[in-house]
């Protein structure tokens, strides 16, 4: 599970994104009040800070979209039930992955790519894990 935050962090910073909520907020301004339009309003204040001082000590950024370590840490958790031959909780992972990367584009954390690269990142981190744990013999 080290694995996507190795190949995720890094992505935030070479790939830096904001993300649909704050790059098009027209878009979804009328969806429901809840606590993650709180979130999304919390994130722009920091980031405001943050441009106005970015030396200082409390100057700190949330807003991240690329990519998706929502969609890589819940497809890691997929894939490897079905690495270790789980199939059932696999498929049950597989409908809340699904789930996990809809609701992240309908609520705006995400675009489409973000969430491909989740994929992507997560199947990389059950790759390395692999060579990690059983490295190939002689």
């Amino acid at each position: 599970a080290m694995w996507p935050w190795t190949l995720g962090t890094p992505s935030y910073y070479l790939i830096p994104s904001l993300g649909p909520f704050a790059s098009a907020p027209e878009e979804f301004a009328r969806l429901p009040h809840t606590t993650i339009t709180n979130t999304w309003a919390e994130y722009l204040t920091q980031r405001q800070e943050s441009l106005a001082d970015p030396t200082s000590p409390t100057s700190f950024v949330s807003i991240s979209a690329f990519a998706s370590l929502h969609t890589g840490f819940t497809a890691l958790a997929c894939f490897m039930a079905f690495y270790y031959g789980h199939k059932w909780l696999g498929s049950v992972l597989g409908v809340y992955l699904v789930a996990i990367m809809v609701s992240t584009i309908y609520w705006g954390w995400h675009f489409t790519v973000d969430d491909l690269a989740g994929l992507l990142i997560a199947a990389l981190a059950v790759a390395l894990g692999h060579v990690m744990v059983r490295p190939a013999r002689r």
